[in-house]
């Protein structure tokens, strides 16, 4: 395999909950989720600090592991770090995230979370439908405040639709690993069911990109992929609008969320 492009951005300078690892039999991107709770681990936020430990166990992972035995070892990495500080009321606290994963002993992509990939121009972005459901409400909420007096620069200050819809982003991780309608995938130390694992074999020759769901839409080229965001930014940095998000452009930062991207040729 041979990485072609490769680039990493936090929406804050200094601060990114997106990670990637590569080494000579795994490639390796990490998007830990987006704290709802306060606590910080060593300085850093639940989503960076889960990050962090994925990134650092690939250091000693076994090239031929499955990739149901490999996630359920992140996931008790996590359930480790925080099974003497957290009860188990605490959910909000949680450390958690995503990952997508090329092994090059199987020659297979894995993927558990929401994260994108592409392979030979084929997009898979994994999106959930509990985010396009809230997403939907803060686009309402976000339609509403801007027709009432509210500005752009008010809500980068303090997102009201956020605000509104922050119940209802702490009432979704009951649906976390969950089966059925709502259910969806993340790493976040509780009990996971390995058979969501979405699998894709590749062939040498094949071109894929890994990345986070920091990029509104994805393409072949990291150049591109660039621009796209850039113009979404500009149209709608509130993200309600063309690119509806749970999230939008916050004040000081410089996107609505980090963004990492790993195109490779198998």
């Amino acid at each position: 395999m041979e990485v072609l492009e490769k680039f990493i951005f936090g929406k804050k300078q200094d601060k990114c909950e997106d990670g990637y690892y590569i080494d000579d039999d795994f490639i390796v991107v990490v998007d830990g989720v987006t704290s709802k709770g306060k606590k910080l681990w060593d300085g850093k936020t639940s989503g960076e600090y889960a990050k962090d430990i994925i990134i650092n166990l690939f250091e000693n992972i076994e090239k031929d592991i499955s990739a149901e035995d490999l996630i359920l070892k992140l996931n008790s990495a996590l359930y480790e770090a925080y099974s003497e500080i957290l009860t188990s009321e605490e959910v909000n606290e949680f450390l958690r995230a995503g990952i997508i994963i090329y092994s090059k002993f199987y020659n297979e992509i894995w993927s558990f979370g929401d994260l994108q990939c592409m392979i030979n121009n084929e997009v898979f972005d994994h999106a959930k439908l509990i985010d396009e459901l809230n997403s939907k409400m803060r686009s309402f909420a976000l339609e509403f405040y801007l027709n009432n007096g509210y500005t752009i620069d008010d809500i980068k200050k303090e997102d009201l639709g956020r605000n509104l819809i922050m119940p209802f982003l702490k009432m979704q991780q009951y649906f976390e690993n969950k089966d059925g309608e709502f259910g969806y995938s993340v790493l976040n130390g509780q009990s996971i069911n390995v058979k969501n694992i979405v699998k894709y074999k590749v062939k040498k020759g094949d071109i894929v990109v890994l990345a986070s769901d920091g990029y509104p839409k994805l393409f072949d080229n990291l150049s591109t992929s660039e621009e796209f965001l850039k113009e979404v930014l500009v149209s709608d940095p509130l993200c309600y609008k063309d690119n509806k998000s749970t999230k939008g452009l916050v004040e000081g930062n410089f996107s609505f969320d980090d963004r990492c991207y790993i195109k490779f040729i198998v």
